[in-house]
């Protein structure tokens, strides 16, 4: 099933333009043809750090799930990668132990794609989506106790198929060259960061 992204969940790509209003028609641009590139990056960082009973707690973790589509008269190859790591360590000082964990994660995938795009000459705006394919790959955990290797856990990794969806952004001064950036940072606890970054560069070729 298709994800399409929403910063509100950081699992799905949408940006809306803020303090517009109304329903504006729109003009199709299907039959325009489009040359250029399209990018998403949903970056992640999380610290925790915590204490119990018999000890203490820590782990940094963080991820990147990199979307992009090469696009030539509005076709072309879609890429979709996923990584990150983990890193944990830990004391329990009622038995005298320590563990750690180092956990990596890579997938990809790639998949052809079109690009759908309308604009509203009206309202000067544009959007556009953009199909991008699931990746799938590895989760590599190392666990170590005491300062010796103990275990490697190698589990199946993936992130499913989604959409880069951008709508209604303003039009520029020549409508046969898009081009736009969008970052959005998002801190929904402490320790917690999201940066969700859009940027794509497309001119008009037919």
């Amino acid at each position: 099933m298709k994800k399409i992204l929403s910063i509100a969940t950081v699992v799905v790509i949408v940006m809306i333009v803020q303090n517009l209003t109304g329903q504006p028609t729109t003009t199709s641009a299907n039959e325009d043809m489009w040359t250029g590139s399209i990018v998403y990056r949903q970056l992640t960082y999380d610290t925790i750090y915590g204490t119990y009973a018999c000890g203490w707690q820590a782990d940094t973790s963080w991820g990147e799930w990199r979307m992009e589509a090469n696009i030539i008269n509005s076709k072309g190859p879609a890429k979709s990668s996923s990584t990150g790591g983990r890193h944990g360590i830990s004391e329990n000082t009622c038995d005298k132990t320590t563990g750690a964990i180092r956990v990596t994660m890579n997938a990809s995938g790639q998949a052809p794609t079109q690009l759908d795009l309308s604009i509203d000459d009206e309202a000067k705006e544009y959007g556009f989506t953009v199909d991008i394919p699931a990746c799938s790959g590895k989760k590599i955990s190392d666990i170590y106790l005491n300062g010796a290797f103990e275990q490697r856990i190698v589990d199946d990794f993936s992130e499913g198929d989604s959409q880069i969806l951008v709508e209604r952004y303003k039009l520029g001064k020549d409508r046969n060259i898009l081009t736009g950036r969008i970052e959005k940072n998002d801190h929904p606890q402490k320790g917690v960061r999201h940066v969700l970054i859009w940027e794509w560069n497309l001119k008009k070729t037919k």
